[in-house]
């Protein structure tokens, strides 16, 4: 493993797009910028001022995740983000939570973006809560979870970039700055010379480059984003020649809008994964608003996480 890290194979760079997955520490719960449940309405809607329709979509997600919602903003964060983190028996949301980065450009727009995110679950579009990997992969187990998270995010931005510009943001506001990609030719060189390169990690690694910028590309980050795609795609075709039909269906994929739709979502995003030779999801699930957060005292002013059966029937229709 190593050897992949020098290369560069496994998290080359840090991602700069809003709503960026990675799990990072939770800071104190002490001090200035950090708020909780119903304190952090007043931060949340004082960075949305002026924009009538955002506020109304932080009032939305202020109810529905009650006492668990986090809200942390701060001038030192390298990105917003953020996150909702699931507990089990019982199954449940632990917190859900924002991560604001002070001092940009667009701060409401970021804000808005994250919101949109947290508010995907109380539509009803599910998560993937559980995955099943292989033994063989166990030993890589940390990064395709880490792959996940990331493509579960960007997915996510297909579903609420049109909500992002209904609420009057220009598309090119969506992203914070492109995202750089590592020089993708000495990383294909360099694995051409290494004799112990998993394939098993490093095909859905290039897969994941491609993945991170092309959706860029649609979401108004603009051309710069398809450069770093094609490269992406043509130095990972040449470590793997079967990356090109992988990622043309993978387009076919999110262009077909299948994705937008709720009961399907589980299915084609498992479909993508596939694509990319990354594990299913084995069970996901639908965070609904819980009877607290309306008044009552059933969920302790927490949203409810009912779980979903995973649709993982045969099909032949389309899209290989």
């Amino acid at each position: 493993m190593e050897s992949l890290g020098r290369s560069g194979l496994i998290d080359p760079y840090q991602d700069r797009t809003s709503g960026e997955p990675r799990e990072r520490p939770i800071p104190s719960w002490w001090g200035n910028g950090q708020y909780g449940g119903d304190a952090a309405a007043g931060p949340i809607m004082d960075r949305l001022s002026g924009r009538p329709k955002a506020r109304s979509i932080a009032a939305e997600v202020l109810a529905s995740y009650g006492d668990c919602l986090r809200y942390h903003e701060s001038f030192t964060l390298t990105s917003s983000l953020y996150e909702i983190r699931l507990q089990h028996d019982p199954i449940g949301v632990k917190y859900a939570r924002i991560d604001l980065q002070l001092g940009t450009n667009r701060t409401a727009e970021a804000l808005s973006h994250e919101l949109l995110h947290l508010r995907l679950g109380m539509l009803g579009n599910p998560i993937g809560d559980e995955v099943w990997i292989p033994a063989k992969l166990v030993l890589y187990a940390n990064h395709l979870m880490g792959m996940h998270a990331i493509v579960g995010n960007l997915l996510q931005h297909e579903l609420i970039f049109d909500a992002f510009l209904d609420l009057g943001f220009e598309k090119d506001r969506f992203l914070a700055r492109p995202t750089l990609g590592p020089d993708y030719g000495a990383i294909a060189l360099d694995l051409g010379r290494s004799p112990d390169y998993p394939e098993e990690l490093g095909f859905p690694w290039w897969c994941l480059e491609y993945l991170r910028h092309w959706p860029s590309m649609r979401h108004g980050a603009g051309e710069q984003s398809g450069g770093w795609a094609d490269r992406a795609l043509y130095w990972g075709s040449k470590v793997h020649p079967e990356m090109a039909e992988a990622t043309d269906t993978m387009r076919d994929i999110v262009e077909s809008g299948l994705l937008r739709t709720v009961g399907e979502y589980p299915h084609w995003a498992n479909r993508l994964l596939e694509l990319m030779r990354l594990p299913n999801y084995t069970r996901w699930v639908d965070i609904r608003r819980g009877d607290a957060c309306s008044g009552g005292a059933s969920s302790g002013g927490r949203p409810v996480v009912m779980v979903r059966a995973n649709r993982r029937e045969s099909r032949s229709e389309g899209f290989g």
